[in-house]
């Protein structure tokens, strides 16, 4: 465990996946600011790479709106740290369908692969590390 600013890791993740989301035809921001944080880099690193390669899999929306300019902000991902009180708060947001409820507490579990994503390459194991 040691001490590490968040927003470090969420500009490292954005450099990283930068490309593959513009590869996928999406836009990666990231809102990051200062957010020391005591624990394990690695493993908040990962976490947080999980949850990028999830939304650039699957956070397209199923339909775009008419307006250009709509249409190219629900193809966006945002990765935000932040403090918020005495916590830090580290999210990944897409404009996907999402998981449906009824999957949720399935979509953490290893090797689990809901039935939306059954059509592309994985292992199940993405959100169970993040």
């Amino acid at each position: 465990m040691v001490e590490f600013d968040a927003a470090e890791v969420a500009g490292g993740i954005h450099e990283l996946y930068e490309p593959l989301a513009e590869d996928n035809d999406m836009t990666l921001r990231v809102k990051a600011a200062a957010a020391p944080v005591h624990g394990n880099r690695e493993l908040i690193s990962q976490a947080l790479a999980n949850l990028v390669e999830n939304a650039i899999k699957y956070g397209k929306p199923a339909a775009l709106p008419l307006d250009p300019n709509a249409a190219a902000a629900t193809r966006e991902i945002l990765i935000e740290a932040r403090r918020e009180g005495g916590q830090v708060l580290l999210s990944v947001t897409d404009h996907g369908e999402g998981i449906p409820e009824a999957e949720r507490k399935h979509a953490v579990e290893r090797f689990v692969r809901l039935e939306a994503s059954r059509t592309l390459p994985g292992s199940g194991l993405g959100l169970s590390l993040a």
